[in-house]
């Protein structure tokens, strides 16, 4: 633990840290932990005008701007010196042992064992102290001590504890605080303990301000309306100028290499970017391809993100409600954390991260408004959708901790009250991802459950075809389920897929041809999305080995089964025998809130209705 003493000589602040840390020779992770738990718990409550008077001294910011508001408490951190002190612990490791140690350094050995020292080698590397400075340690280990002696505990009867220094003084200083440490030993003659304690003396530059000069100079800055002009940056506009020319340049870059390669492929200048753009946005290409109302999108977002599509979706509200809510409240400076005031919030970390989040908003305005919809065109901003609802959650929270710091009326909240602010806060958001995880889990068992016959059944009718015919040629032909084949890797070597005429009537795809490393000019495909005959296979029903197939029960209006099973049933050259079916959820038939995720209660026959997944194989009769 720790306990610590602030104080303001002139315009500079220090602080002061008295600490006990974990013992151990091999606990100096305990001992980072340690350290930083009494560094990022320990607040100082001032109220409001204490506080901003040390950020108007200051030469580097203070307090919590990254919650908001005027912060009325100050860290251990938010002030211009800091010196850390006590029993810290930390020994020394190399696998010395307490004979050696004890040998180095009594006989003042001590350039031998200052490589070993354990917090020197956790400074530098960054783990614990980052940023602190301490002095050369010219006296030897201050721990083990025999008490009452000035030597070593070496007692066989006690144990044994190779010599280290745990006491140690380090301090951190602004770069505006010249501070220069003058002396730095053990104290002589306190031999009461197994400890040797420390002394340093330093010399420290203070700040002195002038506030009659502040107070001019503040109103020569500050508008009629009593807010303070934000500072002007000179170097604002050339930084962002390099950043839209960086920007720029890659995005030059990327596009420049994607038409370089597309025009050596093709043998004429080709852009992806521009044709897509040409055909959908300017083109009538989005209304061929089937058109969806806003709402596809919005019933996607939902089934697949669940709750966090909502929370990514009122991230900014819950923002501004917190920025009102800050606004309204900040005369008040019995909250310690309210929100800050709108004329600071055009430079706070908040806005900041709304512009990070823009491109999901934005990209969102762009394929809604386009006719055609697919869900693979908000595959982009998928993570941003995740970052959106994060964070919301922890907006949420800090609204959550200002109202209920509200209704109390508490001036200053007590140390023990930051500890039930944060279960708040992380109860608050361990409900709602473990809410959302566990309906995500029931959508992905959903889907697998429902929907995963097609995968399912390619791989027995793989399985079947090697059996059957090995590698002979064999045609696997679709009707109106073109568009559930999986993928060709299901099929062996040998088996091609084929399409049957269905009532679909626009272009299928095509077969992938391997031309070679030589330029192949592609003229199967239309930009019409107009049928394209020659996609069916030749000779139809007769030269399909095997048939796929989703087999529904009929409902009142529909036609009655796919054309398929009508090409099977005219086939008087071949026999159609059934060798494998997977059930296949039937949505037209199911419940939509029992389809959406997988639900207790539900039954077969009764919410969910299943339909048949069946492939069919051909004999030849005579």
């Amino acid at each position: 633990g720790g306990v610590s003493l602030r104080m303001a000589y002139y315009g500079s602040t220090m602080c002061f840290v008295g600490a006990h840390l974990a013992h151990g020779g091999a606990r100096t992770s305990r001992r980072n932990a340690d350290a930083a738990a009494v560094s990022h718990r320990t607040v100082f409550y001032l109220g409001a005008k204490a506080v901003q008077e040390a950020r108007e001294d200051r030469c580097v910011p203070c307090g919590h701007d990254d919650e908001g508001g005027r912060p009325s408490s100050l860290g251990i951190d938010d002030h211009d010196l800091v010196f850390w002190m006590g029993d810290l612990n930390y020994r020394l490791g190399g696998g010395l042992s307490a004979d050696e140690v004890c040998e180095r350094a009594t006989t003042l050995r001590l350039g031998e064992l200052l490589p070993h020292d354990q917090l020197t080698a956790e400074r530098h590397a960054g783990r614990a102290f980052r940023g602190f400075e301490e002095g050369t340690l010219a006296f030897p280990p201050t721990y083990k001590y025999q008490p009452g002696t000035d030597s070593y505990e070496r007692r066989p009867e006690k144990k044994r504890r190779a010599p280290a220094w745990c006491d140690r003084i380090l301090w951190r200083n602004e770069a505006c605080h010249r501070t220069v440490q003058t002396d730095y030993r053990t104290a002589e003659g306190l031999e009461g303990s197994d400890h040797r304690p420390v002394a340093a003396v330093f010399a420290v530059a203070v700040r002195v301000v002038d506030r009659v000069a502040c107070a001019a100079l503040r109103e020569r800055i500050v508008d009629g309306t009593g807010v303070e002009k934000e500072p002007v940056d000179a170097g604002a506009a050339h930084r962002v100028g390099c950043l839209l020319a960086a920007v720029g340049l890659r995005a030059a870059g990327l596009l420049g290499a994607g038409t370089a390669l597309d025009s050596l492929l093709y043998g004429r200048l080709v852009s992806a970017t521009w044709n897509i753009t040409l055909y959908n946005a300017l083109g009538d290409g989005d209304d061929l391809y089937g058109v969806e109302p806003l709402s596809y999108y919005v019933k996607n977002l939902l089934l697949n993100f669940n709750g966090l599509a909502i929370l990514a979706f009122l991230y900014p509200l819950a923002v501004a409600f917190r920025c009102v809510l800050g606004h309204c409240l900040n005369s008040e400076p019995s909250l310690p954390k309210a929100t800050r005031s709108w004329h600071t919030f055009a430079s706070s970390q908040t806005l900041r991260t709304i512009i990070i989040l823009l491109p999901m908003y934005l990209w969102l305005l762009v394929v809604g408004s386009r006719p055609h919809k697919e869900e693979r065109f908000l595959y982009p901003i998928y993570p941003l959708i995740l970052v959106a609802s994060s964070l919301c959650i922890v907006e949420a929270t800090r609204v959550l901790t200002t109202l209920t710091e509200r209704a109390s009326h508490r001036q200053d909240a007590p140390a023990a009250s930051q500890s039930s602010r944060r279960t708040r806060a992380l109860l608050l958001s361990v409900l709602a991802v473990g809410l959302c995880a566990t309906l995500s889990l029931s959508r992905t068992v959903a889907l697998h459950r429902y929907y995963a016959a097609p995968a399912v059944l390619y791989g027995r009718l793989r399985d079947h075809i090697v059996v059957t015919r090995g590698d002979r040629a064999t045609s696997v032909c679709v009707g109106g389920q073109w568009h559930t084949f999986p993928a060709t890797y299901l099929l062996p070597d040998g088996a091609a897929l084929h399409f049957l005429k269905s009532g679909f009537d626009g272009q299928l795809p095509a077969a992938f041809s391997y031309p070679g490393f030589h330029r192949a000019p592609q003229s199967a495909f239309n930009d019409a999305n107009a049928e394209e005959p020659d996609r069916y296979i030749a000779g139809g029903v007769s030269s399909c080995d095997y048939i796929v197939e989703l087999l529904l029960d009929p409902i009142e209006g529909e036609r009655a089964g796919p054309e398929t099973l009508a090409y099977m049933r005219e086939d008087k050259g071949g026999r159609w025998e059934e060798v494998a079916a997977v059930p296949y959820l039937d949505g037209r038939q199911s419940a939509w809130w029992a389809r959406t995720g997988l639900m207790p209660g539900t039954r077969r026959g009764g919410e969910l209705a299943w339909a048949r997944y069946a492939a069919f194989t051909r004999t030849p009769v005579s």
